[in-house]
């Protein structure tokens, strides 16, 4: 399979190419575009994990912040978690 940018050129050359109405020319441009699609992720999806992944970052924060304006003593295992979300936030986000 190749990679995007070589798809891409091959589809904007085709698309040149293709000024008249051959069947054959539509096709294999259909074909790159279908083929570029399978490279191109879901980008729902990270958006919904990021999004989830950025309130649980900042509800630990808060939390966090809460506790030591209050003067009490901030669990060790709610600094793990918004840490945890951090990593996992910027791991979803750098995901290739």
């Amino acid at each position: 399979m190749a990679n995007k940018g070589t798809l891409i050129s091959e589809i904007n050359d085709l698309l040149e190419s293709t000024v008249s109405s051959e069947a054959g020319k539509k096709e294999e441009v259909k074909k790159k575009v279908e083929e570029l699609g399978k490279l191109i992720p879901d980008t729902r999806v990270y958006r919904v994990i990021a999004l989830t992944l950025g309130i649980a970052v900042l509800l630990g924060v808060v939390g966090i912040a809460m506790l030591a304006g209050l003067g009490k003593m901030v669990p060790d295992a709610l600094t793990a978690l918004a840490s945890a979300g951090v990593g996992a936030l910027a791991g979803a986000i750098t995901m290739k």
